[in-house]
């Protein structure tokens, strides 16, 4: 008797049947995640390029490289060493730890070409990818492998389409109409992909041998990973070892102070609407000796943080302040002579009247005993 089967083990039993089951699988999945691949990878290439050209495009790096060559013949004059054309690279991820005369020699350079060309200053504004993009991408070595790998499978799957389609299922097997349009879209994306990695691959060696002393072989190149890295440290360093305007630090100082000031000062509220402000103030208002101050009406504006509106009336008469505000120092200056001068009762208790002696019984009032002696002589 046939077996009943469930609908899962019916659709199991069903795909058995298919012919290349796996194979139609892996192209279909290929089909659908190349276009992500192909873009991300077209993506990290051309950023790849952007890096290299910014740093060998660089006017102003060039200028830095140069004066670090200059600076270097000098220092190795009456050398053989003293005649050089250029450097190993790799020396600029070093430069900043060769110290004399209480300064570097990278503050040094930094000094010097400020005088000689003040839009020194700007110099990270002319490595946008470098700076904020390199950092996140593969090695070229890395992306050279996935794309060729990317390549390769394109190929592979191409024929491997083919010969599925060889293998029809029935009339609905729609398996080699949709890859069959899938591998005529993107027929030209593997070349396009081939000719974006050997660009990138000849933009670093140009960019390494640009910066070389003529030394350098392609096969000891640094990972182009590290290569960036290391410019990326120098371009910050150098940043950093740039004299600071001397109205930047004025202007940073004014700003401190107004800040520790503005922190001090901040106004309290009237009449129980407490802003933050001295913590001595507030404890005397709190314990009843600012009860002088009278609760503000909501319509009434007080003055702002930044001397807008209209100031509040000084409750304690006299306005030492003309141009509005509370003065704080009187507020405590008042305080500590209320301390020193006879105890007052605090406006937050009751009056009461003074307690009154018990008289005594036995006791009496001459009054009294004239009143009694007067209505036994009339009685």
């Amino acid at each position: 008797e046939p077996l009943d089967w469930d609908k899962p083990e019916l659709l199991f039993i069903m795909m058995n049947k298919i012919p290349l089951l796996k194979n139609r699988i892996d192209v279909w999945l290929f089909s659908l995640q190349f276009n992500a691949r192909l873009l991300l990878l077209m993506k990290q290439l051309d950023q790849f390029v952007e890096a290299c050209e910014e740093i060998h495009k660089s006017q102003a790096l060039k200028s830095i490289i140069g004066a670090i060559v200059s600076v270097g013949n000098y220092m190795n004059g009456g050398t053989k060493r003293g005649q050089a054309d250029g450097f190993d690279i790799t020396f600029v991820g070093k430069i900043s730890g060769v110290k004399g005369n209480g300064t570097t020699l990278l503050k040094y350079l930094a000094s010097k070409m400020k005088q000689k060309d003040p839009s020194i200053m700007n110099l990270e504004k002319g490595f946008p990818t470098l700076l904020k993009k390199s950092g996140n991408l593969p090695s070229l070595k890395e992306l050279k492998a996935s794309a060729e790998k990317l390549v390769t499978q394109f190929r592979a799957k191409n024929q491997e389409a083919t010969k599925i389609s060889q293998t029809k299922i029935g009339p609905k097997d729609r398996f080699e109409v949709v890859l069959r349009e899938f591998f005529q879209q993107y027929g030209d994306k593997p070349k396009a992909l081939t000719t974006s990695r050997k660009r990138a691959s000849r933009t670093y060696i140009f960019t390494v041998l640009f910066f070389g002393d003529g030394k350098t072989q392609v096969k000891k190149m640094l990972p182009s990973n590290e290569f960036f890295q290391m410019f990326r440290e120098f371009i910050t360093a150098f940043k950093q070892s740039l004299p600071q305007e001397e109205n930047a630090k004025k202007k940073g100082n004014v700003m401190q102070a107004f800040k520790k000031k503005k922190a001090l000062g901040k106004k309290i509220g009237i009449g129980g609407e407490m802003v933050k402000g001295l913590d001595a103030v507030i404890d005397a208002i709190r314990m009843g000796k600012g009860g002088n101050l009278k609760r503000s009406s909501k319509k009434k504006k007080t003055i702002s943080a930044n001397g807008k509106g209209n100031p509040p009336k000084n409750p304690f008469g006299r306005d030492p302040n003309p141009t509005g505000g509370i003065d704080l120092r009187g507020i405590l200056k008042k305080s500590k002579n209320r301390k020193a001068g006879k105890k007052k009762l605090s406006p937050n208790k009751p009056m009461t009247a003074p307690p009154v002696p018990p008289r005594k019984s036995s006791a009496q009032s001459p009054l009294d005993s004239g009143n009694k002696s007067s209505e036994r002589k009339h009685g």
